[in-house]
């Protein structure tokens, strides 16, 4: 295991919503950094490393796993194969992902796929789901950004659009269809019934 302890000082920053989400996130700074895998060819940083088979990596309450991880330099990895990210509520999946650090400390992830899905827990008794061609989502300014064939979908209400941002600070969320399709973003809200229904079908899953 290649493991790298730096002095931990912890920052936890909550409250985070995604649009009808709610989610609790956090965010660390100084938090060790550890890495397992299979092989690796590494030196005694992070810089030109390239780690195969059952990569994982952990950092607070993230976990992230990929069949490969090659690191362009110490602030720039790319990670290829079932990459799948969790934190606290949250579930990305993709076949291709960049991760970018600051001083060995997770700043933000850009995964793509086709497409990238992700899962949401809300509550205790309702999921969510989404999925774009490419998502980021930036620990510091927290912000997550949907592009390419986007969609949300929480109890029974869609969003569609070619680019969605949130920001999560702001409680804000825009989107735009980029002048593709029609040219529109589309929306769809359920009745109360039928989001009462649907919440209960999904509690029982």
């Amino acid at each position: 295991m290649l493991s790298i302890n730096k002095k931990c000082i912890t920052a936890i920053y909550t409250g985070l919503v995604f649009g009808l989400l709610s989610v609790n996130l956090q965010a660390a700074e100084d938090l060790p950094l550890e890495i397992d895998a299979d092989t690796s060819d590494c030196g005694t940083n992070l810089e030109n490393c390239t780690l195969t088979g059952n990569v994982v990596i952990k950092q607070g309450d993230a976990n992230i796993t990929a069949d490969r991880l090659f690191s362009i330099s110490e602030n720039e990895w790319e990670l290829s194969g079932n990459i799948s990210i969790d934190k606290t509520g949250m579930n990305i999946s993709a076949k291709q992902a960049k991760i970018s650090l600051a001083d060995r400390q997770l700043q933000s992830f850009t995964l793509v796929g086709s497409p990238v899905s992700f899962r949401y827990l809300v509550g205790e008794n309702s999921k969510a789901n989404g999925q774009a061609n490419n998502i980021s989502f930036n620990l510091n300014t927290r912000m997550i950004t949907l592009d390419g064939d986007a969609q949300l979908l929480e109890s029974g209400n869609e969003l569609k659009g070619e680019h969605i941002e949130y920001d999560l600070d702001a409680e804000r969320l825009k989107a735009d269809n980029q002048g593709k399709g029609d040219g529109r973003v589309h929306l769809i809200f359920e009745p109360p019934s039928k989001t009462k229904t649907s919440n209960s079908e999904e509690s029982e899953n």
